[in-house]
């Protein structure tokens, strides 16, 4: 589109960059809600995918910048916070169920109630 646009309305050229980036990513999203299970993993995939293939357009084009700088890399930052805490959710599920439980008996058994060993 860039080399076309020599005599035409950048603002009109922005606008539709605007659009297929837009809904690119709605129709990401909602591929991602598909399969919660993996849903990270895609947008993860294709955040980055976008830019990479977008990484020297973004440094010539402002509009496209925008979006790259914006929204592609918070959200990718947003999906890889989202993994990582799954992640490790998974590997310690068994943990932090123990500790709500014992968060949960903190507040129904009164002191009187837990036995003092060793004592």
């Amino acid at each position: 589109m860039e080399q076309y646009i020599q005599g035409q309305s950048r603002d009109l050229v922005d606008q539709s960059y605007g659009k297929i980036v837009n809904m690119m990513f709605a129709t990401l999203g909602k591929i991602a809600q598909a399969d919660p299970k993996y849903a990270d993993i895609l947008l993860l995939e294709n955040y980055a995918a976008f830019q990479n293939s977008l990484y020297d357009l973004a440094n010539v084009v402002p509009t496209i910048a925008k979006f790259y700088h914006l929204q592609a890399s918070e959200s990718y930052e947003q999906a890889c916070t989202r993994h990582i805490i799954m992640i490790i959710y998974v590997q310690f599920e068994k943990l932090f169920q123990f500790a709500q439980k014992i968060e949960d008996l903190m507040y129904t058994i009164t002191p009187e109630d837990v036995i003092n060993v060793g004592v």
